[in-house]
């Protein structure tokens, strides 16, 4: 949507919705009717959401990640003694990691979102394939330490080869057969292999990615919170505007969570199965933490929304979010809504009890429960699409402009 021509604002000034739409600092009194204990403005809200949102996720990635390094290496270490190595703690340390990348994917801006999301993707490049047989390929390639004649450098490698796609296979998967039809190249002699000596070239590939990703990151963190000007003081000091636009447009990962994680794998769209129930299209199915995804998904979007964090839990007064702003522009009805179907996609949530891919194979009670959660999921895209980008002038993102469904 294009902002509002300023020859609307003029005739119709006395509306805060068209303050905020002409580019000025939306300022509402104390009360209880907007639950504020001070004036509230853009600003407020704009270093609410940096400092005590999005900063906090970032630096529980970091640290996952590089617990989830550590973790790795010395299971590769021990391998090297013992074939016979449990893989419970490299498994969880990805977990972790991919919980705190699912919320910090709810919040993706400059530079994760630059040149058509190339560092996102660098990181988690779903729903690209990533093909097993691809990862397979490089595990071989990184041990013989070549391609084609070349130094073997993952930073030249395709981005369904590595990072998070790629390590949750290498950790999940209990095959230790390569995966390709046909054997060739670095991996000819593969499946002939001792599994010891599978597991250690698995395992050092998996450290090599789980670095590599841990060093794509700090790209990030150097983008957001180094150098002479920080992308976070950007935000928080340059055009109010062009933040609240830049913060407001990342709530609508939740079309991408509707149509890509639930849409495509259900058969509303195409997908590998031809528009039916597809599991071939569901999102982690190796390590089956689909709907963990989801739950992640979730919680980090309610804390964009309405800016509480776990020390601001129920603290209505000092967690400023979208839903403040809402409310002080005179459409609390927008974020009452939002609120309530975000809930009750939450509760539907707490209620399946069976993973994504036996849902879609069986078709039943479960299956129906992953429609409600499109559904739920709908209608506050639909709210988004809608009164949310009218009352606060925020821009329809390229990447839901199209999308009428």
């Amino acid at each position: 949507m294009k902002t509002i021509q300023n020859n609307k604002c003029i005739g119709l000034f006395v509306s805060l919705f068209l303050l905020a739409s002409c580019g000025e600092s939306v300022e509402s009194q104390a009360g209880s009717e907007y639950g504020l204990t001070s004036n509230f403005t853009e600003s407020e809200l704009i270093n609410h959401l940096t400092d005590k949102v999005i900063k906090p996720r970032h630096l529980a990635f970091l640290d996952s990640v590089e617990h989830q390094v550590e973790t790795i290496t010395n299971y590769c270490q021990t391998l090297a003694d013992t074939d016979n190595m449990d893989k419970t703690q490299v498994q969880q340390a990805f977990k972790n990691s991919l919980a705190n990348w699912q919320q910090i994917e709810v919040m993706q801006m400059q530079i994760l979102s630059a040149d058509t999301n190339a560092l996102r993707s660098q990181i988690y490049s779903w729903p690209d394939s990533t093909t097993s047989c691809g990862v397979d390929q490089d595990v071989a390639f990184y041990a013989s330490g070549s391609v084609n004649g070349q130094p073997y450098n993952i930073k030249n490698r395709l981005n369904n080869r590595k990072g998070l796609d790629a390590l949750e296979y290498l950790l999940f998967t209990e095959n230790l057969n390569h995966s390709c039809k046909v054997e060739s190249g670095a991996l000819t002699g593969w499946n002939e292999l001792n599994s010891q000596t599978r597991k250690i070239q698995r395992c050092e590939y998996a450290a090599l990615v789980s670095q590599d990703i841990l060093d794509t990151f700090k790209q990030v963190e150097n983008h957001w919170y180094q150098g002479q000007t920080p992308y976070i003081e950007t935000l928080k000091q340059g055009d109010v505007r062009e933040a609240i636009n830049t913060l407001g447009q990342a709530l609508f990962y939740v079309d991408f969570l509707k149509d890509n994680k639930l849409g495509v794998p259900l058969g509303y769209f195409s997908n590998q199965c031809g528009n039916a129930p597809c599991p071939n299209d569901i999102e982690s199915q190796y390590s089956q933490l689909s709907l963990t995804n989801i739950q992640h998904n979730l919680i980090a979007f309610k804390a964009l929304f309405t800016g509480e964090t776990e020390q601001l839990s129920g603290d209505n007064e000092n967690a400023l979010g979208f839903d403040d702003y809402l409310a002080a522009v005179g459409d609390s009805e927008t974020s009452d809504t939002i609120l309530a179907r975000l809930a009750q996609a939450q509760q539907v949530l707490e209620s399946i009890n069976a993973d994504f891919a036996t849902a879609l194979t069986n078709q039943g009670d479960e299956f129906i429960k992953y429609q409600t959660l499109h559904a739920e999921f709908k209608a506050i895209t639909d709210q988004l699409k809608t009164h949310f980008i009218t009352s606060l002038a925020v821009e329809l993102p390229d990447s839901s402009a199209g999308d009428n469904d």
